[in-house]
């Protein structure tokens, strides 16, 4: 279960995604890889930069939030020194190697007597067509 209210329940990010859309639209999930996860360790909770993430730059800067949670300056703000094209999603703003492609639509279309699965991944809201386009029995 992605979320509940009482009301709504959503077993997946995609059905969340579609329920709330515009709202949450670059929402993501993955297994994050952390350098530690030892609280006394001086990286601690700090994303592996060298294992691609859909985090890498795919949040939008929020006026007020110019450093992560450790002071790290964000993207778009004075001082910024990373190569991202945008802030990071979530608390640590890192240095990532490349970024991974996310769901963001997974369309399925009956043609008797087969199924056709339109599958779009993307790194932004803007990608228009099908990144994988099959049919199944």
């Amino acid at each position: 279960m992605i979320f509940t209210d009482g009301t709504n329940n959503d077993q997946s990010l995609i059905s969340y995604k579609v329920r709330v859309a515009p709202s949450d639209a670059l929402s993501g999930t993955e297994n994050t890889s952390f350098l530690s996860t030892t609280g006394s360790s001086a990286n601690f909770l700090h994303v592996d930069g060298s294992v691609a993430s859909i985090s890498e730059s795919g949040a939008a800067n929020i006026a007020g939030f110019t450093t992560d949670y450790d002071n790290d300056i964000r993207s778009g703000n004075t001082g910024y020194a990373g190569t991202g094209t945008a802030s990071d999603m979530g608390a640590d703003d890192m240095r990532v190697l490349q970024r991974l492609p996310w769901l963001l639509q997974l369309t399925l279309h009956r043609i008797q007597p087969l199924y056709l699965v339109s599958i779009l991944l993307g790194m932004t809201t803007q990608q228009v067509k099908p990144d994988l386009l099959f049919l199944v029995r």
